[in-house]
């Protein structure tokens, strides 16, 4: 964690400073000052001696628990860049061609040995670094690689005049542009690959380390971006192994992320891939929430593929027509009993006449022509994705407090009530409804969560077209396993450690 307190300005009033402290923990930043904050966008300046800090706020928010002075307001930080020059003016960082920055999580992933200790002809000891060269992620547009950088010169005087000399040579993410563009698309490149990474890894922590290259500036600025870009920090289990490796997927490396590319920038399934990630960074939440989040995602996810959404436009043309119909057939001399009683049940003081026909033909057309059930959508879905929802419904059943024996129901029918379960789960947490009659227990619903974030990584991973490696992946996650072990083919083993592979390979 870093601390800078001192004096800072606005920079639309240079002349005004006041007492500020600035925090950077990871991806996480928080800005006090004594200055009254506006709504709308402004900057900071300041300095720590060393670089000068340029803070990008945007509101107020809650104080943190790390701030140390008194009597200041709080800030929502949107960036801050670090430079040891002058700052361009404004609110907007353009004219960027490239940025690098570190997933730490790539290091045991990539599984390389990037250093090599031996002896000299003296039989001293000596260290050198690998000759590593790039690893291209995309060609162009933008170009992105892995590159290998050196810190083998990062010298410690000890306190007994003794030298450390440190060998390090560690992954960066570079990526570069021939037309210059904004920071809007460096946060979302970023983004774009920590949720790949993610998806591969099994989990990702921080963005680190950012770096610009500006158009027309000769040096290089330091980019902190206040956003949570973390995956799956929080439900990893004890036996945290990543989902694969880079050995696995190198050889296409370049064509799975192309097709993750394809799909993050995607508008139609935008939203319901930000639904997905944000559930799953470090923020605590309900289970419950989770719970709805996820169905919100399989609903939406299949109204997209399914060709719902196209229907549902066809439909509003066909509602009119449809409405006209219902009307003459609804008065009939043999019609009108029984619709009236039918909506005199429920609305007893509501008049069934010419007058409110609109709303009763109304009611009726869009409840004929209506969107599919979502227990129909879950099956549809997961008759596609490995059936996993079918294949945990009879261990959910179990969890019941009236769980019945297979000899009471037949598995099909466990099946099809669970598909409704979730369904009317969904709808009673959604809409917080008083009955509560066929809607899962605690215990089954946190289950049930585990079940539907494994439909939602093979849907993710199907995006990726990853092919059998992706069954392989799901079918050892170490945080979902129980819910996927059924995928694992008689006699299939987890996929070697890189340590392990690579020996194999010089054997």
């Amino acid at each position: 964690m870093e601390r800078h307190i001192g004096t800072w300005y606005k920079e639309s009033e240079k002349d005004k400073t006041e007492v500020g402290e600035l925090i950077i923990d990871g991806n996480n930043i928080e800005f006090y000052s004594r200055f009254y904050e506006p709504a709308f966008p402004t900057t900071f300046i300041g300095s720590d001696g060393q670089f000068s800090y340029k803070v990008f706020v945007k509101g107020t928010t809650n104080g943190g628990q790390n701030r140390t002075i008194e009597n200041t307001s709080s800030h929502r930080v949107l960036y801050v860049l670090m430079q040891n020059f002058d700052f361009s003016k404004g609110l907007d960082i353009s004219g960027i061609t490239e940025f690098s920055f570190i997933i730490p999580e790539l290091i045991s992933w990539l599984g390389m040995k990037t250093v090599f200790y031996c002896y000299t002809s003296d039989d001293e000891p000596a260290a050198g670094e690998y000759n590593m060269p790039p690893i291209t992620i995309k060609s162009a547009d933008p170009k992105i690689e892995i590159y290998f950088e050196s810190k083998s010169f990062e010298n410690e005087v000890l306190y007994d005049d003794a030298t450390k000399i440190t060998i390090s040579k560690v992954p960066r993410i570079r990526v570069s542009y021939e037309t210059p563009v904004d920071i809007q698309v460096v946060f979302s490149e970023i983004e774009c690959l920590m949720q790949f990474f993610g998806l591969l890894i099994g989990k990702v922590s921080i963005a680190e380390d950012i770096r610009l290259t500006i158009n027309s500036q000769e040096l290089k600025s330091w980019l902190y971006i206040n956003h949570d870009f973390s995956y799956n920090l929080l439900t990893q289990s004890i036996i945290d192994t990543p989902r694969t490796y880079f050995y696995i997927v190198e050889e296409k490396l370049e064509v799975f992320f192309s097709n993750w590319y394809a799909f993050f920038y995607n508008e139609d399934f935008s939203l319901l891939r930000r639904i997905y990630f944000s559930v799953n960074n470090k923020e605590n939440r309900f289970a419950e929430e989770v719970f709805i989040e996820y169905m919100r995602f399989l609903d939406g996810y299949h109204t997209r593929i399914s060709g719902d959404a196209e229907t549902e436009k066809a439909l509003k043309t066909a509602l009119t027509d449809a409405k006209k119909v219902i009307k003459t057939c609804i008065f009939t001399e043999d019609n009108r009993p029984v619709f009236e009683e039918a909506i005199q049940k429920v609305l007893p003081d509501w008049k069934y006449n010419s007058k409110n026909v609109g709303d009763i033909s109304e009611w009726i057309a869009s409840g004929y022509l209506g969107r599919k059930a979502l227990s129909h959508r879950l099956k549809e879905l997961d008759n596609s994705f490995y059936s996993i929802i079918s294949n945990n419904a009879l261990e959910i059943k179990r969890l019941s407090r009236t769980s019945p024996t297979s000899e009471e129901i037949e598995k099909d029918k466990i099946i099809e009530q669970y598909y409704k379960e979730l369904g009317d789960t969904r709808n009673y947490y959604s809409h917080y409804k008083k009955d509560k009659s066929g809607v899962l227990n605690f215990t089954q619903l946190s289950d049930s969560i585990k079940v539907l974030k494994a439909t939602i990584i093979s849907i993710l991973l199907s995006h990726i077209e990853l092919g059998d490696i992706g069954r392989k992946m799901i079918a050892f996650d170490s945080e979902l396993n129980f819910q996927t072990m059924f995928l694992k083919q008689e006699g299939e083993k987890p996929f070697l450690r890189p340590v392990e592979y690579y020996k194999k390979q010089c054997e």
